[in-house]
């Protein structure tokens, strides 16, 4: 977008936005305006419908009055003038002052006359009994006020709304004591409310304190009314407008209010006026901006635009073109005045300058460097010592692309030099190799930069021929190959040496087979020594199961009985140590599995009836750990079989290991037996068995406590004896 277009879009902007602004802010006045009008219109209303209603109401008082203060009307009350209705109570009355219901009252109480007039079929009617009644209770309590002034109000009764007034009946000059209470009715119904009404289209409505109680609507609305705001306007919705004031009350001081709804002719004409007003602002501002614009346009820019254009051709051409001829005395003619000369120097400029080209470029077609110019890839200028150096005439590379001539491997750090060196970005040295007429190729070091070629940015690249010296580094490369090979024999030399070593690293090796082999002799040894105790173990048990044949006492047999399990415990290490690959340790669960049922065996239990469970593990222990453990768990079984399933139950008895810690062992031992029972103190015991575990834990340097829960659980931890001080070692 031009300077042109930029400034006639500013300024039309600008204007629109102004005649925007005036338009919003006229339109917010002036619609408050016209709220305020409306809200006055509707206050003057109803100030005129409360003085109508203040006036009649003033006026049914006044009537009241002059008859109250009557003696005739006195005498009546008293019963000595009957005449009176004849006279003063006719139809004629009630039309001359406009009236509904008159009512009499002596001072008992007592209701004395009542009369009323239908306007509508201009007939005497009866007093309705409601009304009667009404009034009646009203003036029980004004008997007691001894004023001999009267009142007037409005007055809510079963029969409807009414202007009410009352006034003592006195002699003439207002002299007393009352004789009773004149009441004066005019009925406010909608015939009335009408006539309040002084604009066309509005409608007067008294509204009591019941409508209030029972509408929300018209509580939240007259609750608005304040001293300061007696009047409340609220527009119900865009074409009704609603206003409410107070009026003052006999029986309810404070509870009537009247309403007056009408048209919002005013807001709606103010609302058309605003449109017209609007509307007309928007075609004068669509005028006034399309004036400016095309003054401006017409004055400034197109002069304007016309000089930019014969700057651009002198720009381009020389000084060739002419300006355009302006003899005004403004500005933009003193401007068109004042740049002529300017072109004059351009145009002597831009000669030196072109002279300084040629002659710049003389300097570089007879540089003994390598030069290449070109923009995007495409040759420009290649001078005369880069062509011939590659065996081509400059004019043969003019216009040519560069990666042609450029090796394969090349072409992807050309593409990423490119680029960087147009945007200016720095981009190191690199060096590729160029092919020549020949096909032989040369490696040349490329250094860049952006320069300008023919007024647009191009790449200078000056090459530096560094073939010999790549050469060069090939000789090097060869050397170090020499070097490699002779390291290589120097190697062998010493792969002969090594070999030397390696004989006497077998004579090493020859002396640790021997100690290897006396180290086996010595397991069999072991082995021996652990099969022929196992065996002595088990003649022990044998001989003891031989004399238990010929024992008829319970408690020796037990005896006899629990040594014996006690010596296979025993005997059962030594058989898997034997057995064992490893003779410095066994797995402790293995081995505690393979005796559990070496004791079920021993005591001829059925499996179905007592099953025991041993849950596999892989602790590894030695001799002076296992047998201790073995005759721990020997003792705890042997226990469980005869004491916790007795009467011929089922049970089931689990032993389970984790190691604890590098060093420990925790087992937990239970049966769903009887349990020991309470108060039974297994640690300070007589019997042998519980002492033996006891000491055997102790031992161990282990613990073990009782669990709680269903049948017997003993939970043991112990220590393993370390395998440099197992007496198998």
């Amino acid at each position: 977008m031009n300077l042109r277009m930029k400034l006639l879009l500013g300024i039309g902007i600008a204007l629109m936005v102004s005649f925007t602004l005036v338009a919003v802010f006229s339109y917010i006045s002036l619609e408050q305006s016209y709220r305020t009008l409306e809200k006055q219109e509707v206050q003057n209303t109803l100030e005129n419908a409360v003085s109508s209603l203040e006036s009649d109401m003033k006026h049914t008082y006044s009537v009241n009055r002059d008859y109250a203060a009557w003696t005739d009307t006195y005498l009546f009350v008293e019963g000595q003038n009957p005449g009176w209705v004849d006279h003063n109570a006719g139809s004629d009355f009630f039309t001359r002052f406009d009236l509904d219901y008159v009512l009499l009252f002596n001072g008992s109480n007592t209701f004395v006359f009542g009369r009323g007039y239908n306007a509508s079929s201009q007939m005497i009617e009866m007093v309705p009994a409601p009304l009667k009644s009404d009034l009646q209770d009203l003036n029980r309590a004004e008997n007691n006020v001894t004023s001999t002034e009267g009142t007037y109000g409005i007055l809510d009764s079963p029969a409807g709304l009414f202007i009410f007034s009352s006034h003592p009946v006195l002699n003439d000059g207002f002299k007393g004591p009352a004789a009773g209470r004149l009441y004066i009715l005019r009925s406010i119904d909608s015939r009335y409310l009408a006539a309040l009404a002084t604009r066309e289209g509005y409608q007067v409505t008294l509204i009591t304190p019941q409508e209030i109680a029972t509408d929300p609507s018209l509580a939240r609305a007259v609750a608005q009314i304040t001293p300061e705001s007696p009047v409340v306007v609220v527009p119900e919705d865009a074409d009704t407008v609603t206003g409410y004031v107070h009026v003052e009350d006999m029986r309810n001081p404070g509870g009537f209010y009247v309403r007056i709804t009408g048209p919002r002719t005013t807001y709606h004409i103010g609302q058309d006026t605003l449109f017209v007003f609007l509307a007309s602002l928007l075609g004068a501002g669509i005028f006034i901006i399309l004036f400016v614009l095309l003054f401006i346009d017409r004055i400034v820019l197109s002069r304007l635009n016309a000089v930019i254009s014969t700057v651009r051709k002198n720009g381009e051409n020389g000084h060739d073109a002419v300006l355009p001829g302006d003899t005004g005395e403004d500005e933009l003619s003193r401007l068109v005045q004042e740049i002529d000369p300017v072109f004059s120097q351009l145009a002597e400029s831009r000669n030196e300058l072109k002279q300084s080209e040629e002659r710049y470029r003389t300097l570089i077609d007879q540089l003994p460097d390598y030069v290449v110019v070109h923009r995007d890839g495409i040759l420009l200028y290649v001078n005369p010592v880069a062509a011939s150096y590659f065996g081509y005439e400059p004019a043969e590379l003019i216009g040519k692309p560069v990666l042609p001539f450029i090796a394969p491997e090349y072409h992807d750090t050309i593409r990423q030099a490119i680029p960087k060196r147009m945007t200016g970005e720095k981009f190191p040295s690199y060096e590729i190799e160029i092919a020549a007429r020949d096909g032989t190729y040369h490696t040349v070091l490329v250094n860049g930069a952006v320069i300008k070629y023919e007024g647009r940015p191009a790449s200078l690249n000056v090459l530096t021929d560094i073939t010999t010296l790549k050469q060069a580094e090939e000789t090097i490369r060869l050397a170090n190959e020499t070097l490699e090979k002779r390291v290589t024999e120097r190697t062998r030399a010493l792969s002969m040496a090594n070999l030397q070593l390696t004989a006497e690293i077998s004579a090493r090796n020859f002396a640790e087979q021997q100690i290897t082999r006396s180290l086996a002799e010595k397991d069999l040894l072991l082995r021996e020594i652990h099969h022929r105790v196992k065996n002595n173990l088990q003649i022990i048990a044998s001989l003891l199961n031989l004399q238990s044949r010929y024992i008829t006492d319970p408690k020796v047999l037990e005896t006899l009985r629990d040594s014996q399990s006690r010596v296979r415990a025993m005997a059962l290490v030594h058989e898997r140590i034997y057995r064992s690959e490893n003779i410095g340790e066994i797995n402790v669960m293995e081995y505690l599995d393979y005796l559990a049922k070496q004791i079920f065996r021993l005591y001829s239990l059925h499996p179905n009836r007592i099953t025991i469970t041993v849950t596999p593990a892989d602790p590894m222990a030695n001799i002076d750990t296992v047998i201790p453990i073995g005759l721990i768990m020997n003792e705890l079984l042997s226990n469980s079989l005869k004491h916790a399933f007795l009467d011929g139950r089922e049970g089931k008895v689990s032993i389970e290991c984790t190691p604890h810690g590098a060093d420990r062992l925790r087992f937990v031992y239970h049966d769903n037996g009887i349990g020991i029972p309470e108060g039974f103190d297994w640690t300070n015991t007589e019997s042998l068995g519980l002492r033996l575990v006891n000491d055997l834990v102790s031992q161990l340097n282990g613990t073990i406590v009782l669990g709680a829960g269903d049948g017997t659980t003993f939970i043991i931890e112990i220590q393993k004896t370390p395998a440099g001080k197992s007496s198998s070692s």
